[in-house]
């Protein structure tokens, strides 16, 4: 045998392996393989599940210490960008696109920035339907069906005609679940006008 011909085997072999891997990746990108940070957001937002508890909001754990700039980002990783405004010593954001708005404050005498403005005190806000609690308190529910699924549900009266950012005004309140016993813990709430839910919030008390 030549030494001709194992090489030439050779080279029909790497050429067949090339065009093999040029067609695979051509499936590979027509598949959804080469996509877009955006379609890759898009596609995270929609497994998203539009659950509001006292401690979490769509899969974001929520604490005293959870930032104006950390909701900002991560709803913005999901494809959903906001906007935030400071003022003084507060911030204030808005998602529009989920119906989501929040209120942060800065601590004692220090200005606000998006890093530094915390649920220490704050709320955040939702007024859409695709919102609901995790057992199942949907925004546009009724009195009865928020006291069925919540028995231990408390009023926290009404809310004014300034109730602050994003609070609906002339609401009835209701607290519906927190985060423990401390001084300073987190609360869901709902609140209702016309004995139906038309928003749901997490809301500090106790500071």
């Amino acid at each position: 045998m030549s030494l001709g011909q194992p090489v030439s085997s050779v080279r029909r072999a790497v050429t067949r392996s090339l065009r093999i891997a040029a067609f695979l990746a051509v499936v590979f990108l027509a598949c959804g393989g080469g996509a877009s940070a955006g379609t890759a957001g898009r596609e995270g937002a929609s497994r998203v599940h539009f659950v509001i508890a006292a401690n979490n909001l769509a899969g974001l754990r929520m604490g005293l210490g959870t930032s104006d700039h950390r909701v900002l980002r991560y709803f913005g990783r999901l494809g959903w960008q906001g906007s935030s405004s400071i003022r003084g010593d507060s911030c204030s954001l808005r998602i529009k696109k989920v119906g989501l708005t929040a209120g942060f404050s800065a601590p004692v005498g220090h200005s606000a920035t998006a890093v530094n403005c915390t649920l220490l005190p704050g709320d955040v806000e939702v007024h859409v339907s695709r919102w609901h609690t995790a057992n199942g308190l949907h925004i546009g529910d009724t009195t009865a069906t928020l006291h069925r699924l919540f028995p231990k549900a408390r009023s926290g009266g009404r809310t004014g005609s300034r109730a602050g950012y994003g609070i609906p005004s002339h609401a009835a309140v209701w607290q519906l679940a927190n985060t423990g016993s401390h001084v300073a813990r987190l609360e869901l709430v709902g609140y209702l006008r016309r004995g139906r839910v038309i928003t749901l919030g997490i809301e500090t008390v106790g500071h």
